[in-house]
């Protein structure tokens, strides 16, 4: 007569069968076994936790109150050889570092103390600019990285700088560069640069105010243009008091600082592309959220 074990639940099931010699790899394909409450006997060919390949066992799962019952007969199959268990590595593999371009070196930093007219900024725009500053100033190095957008990671690209900078002040810039272009243009915060501008003297960049956006796009630039492919974004810093240079911040690779070409997020010579160059500076503005003017000082009691 065949033994017989008596279970609940599919745990059960499966020590029962242990038992009896059969192990996991063995009860799979016992698809029809019900679940929970049901009760099961397991039927078992004797002698069988010592017989090898071809022996059977029989699974039986009936419900209180209910007369149903599923029947499964299954063929015990030959063993498989376990492996042994793999040594595990003392050191688990690390991600692979940011690729730098060597021949680039780290981009410059510098204080807000070293900015013209910080002082007469607004509250805000001052708050802008000493976080941007900061996260270059409090990095080893945030080499460029297509696609980064956290620092803790090891890199930043340019619209991911500028989003990880905005957020930090409470603002919700969207991610990407084109985003965040149309994000201005969407709260009439965008001013246009004519597509004749040759340099920071232009008309058109009157307006621009430190911890503005800066915009750039590719191909041709017309004034009227509605569609704009936007290729990257920085943030204006203004002048620096000792000789009134002009600068940025941003994160990208093969851009100057005072004829040195650098890697990743600090600061850089804010110029116009030269005429004959397909990128072009665009457009420029306050992120929303960033107020226009300082607010004023408090009367005297």
């Amino acid at each position: 007569m065949m033994p017989q074990f008596k279970t609940t639940g599919v745990m059960a099931l499966v020590i029962a069968a242990g038992v009896a010699g059969f192990n996991a790899q063995e009860l799979r394909g016992v698809g029809t076994s019900p679940l929970a409450p049901w009760d099961y006997t397991v039927g078992l060919t004797p002698g069988l936790a010592k017989s090898g390949p071809g022996q059977t066992f029989s699974v039986k799962a009936t419900k209180a109150g209910d007369a149903r019952s599923t029947v499964a007969t299954h063929p015990r199959r030959a063993a498989v050889p376990s492996k042994p268990p793999s040594k595990l590595p003392t050191k688990l593999p690390q991600p692979e570092p940011p690729v730098i371009n060597l021949g680039n070196v780290k981009p410059a930093i510098i204080a807000s103390t070293s900015l013209a007219g910080f002082a007469t900024l607004s509250a805000s725009r001052q708050e802008l600019i000493e976080s941007a500053l900061a996260l270059a100033a409090n990095s080893p190095w945030l080499p460029y990285v297509y696609g980064g957008a956290d620092p803790a990671l090891g890199g930043l690209d340019c619209s991911g700088a500028m989003y990880y900078v905005m957020t930090q002040c409470g603002l919700s810039p969207p991610r990407s560069s084109a985003g965040q272009y149309d994000w201005l243009r969407d709260h009439q915060q965008l001013h246009r640069v004519a597509s004749a501008a040759s340099d920071t003297n232009d008309p058109s960049l009157a307006g621009l105010r430190p911890g503005d956006l800066l915009f750039w796009a590719s191909g041709p630039w017309a004034d009227d243009a509605t569609v704009v492919s936007i290729t990257h974004v920085a943030m204006y810093l203004g002048r620096e008091t000792k000789d009134g240079w002009q600068i940025m911040i941003n994160s990208t690779d093969g851009r100057s600082y005072r004829g040195i070409k650098a890697n990743g997020y600090g600061v850089y010579d804010f110029r116009l592309p030269p005429a004959e160059s397909k990128s072009k500076l665009v457009g420029y503005g306050p992120p929303p959220g960033i107020a226009e003017i300082k607010a004023p000082a408090a009367a005297p009691p």
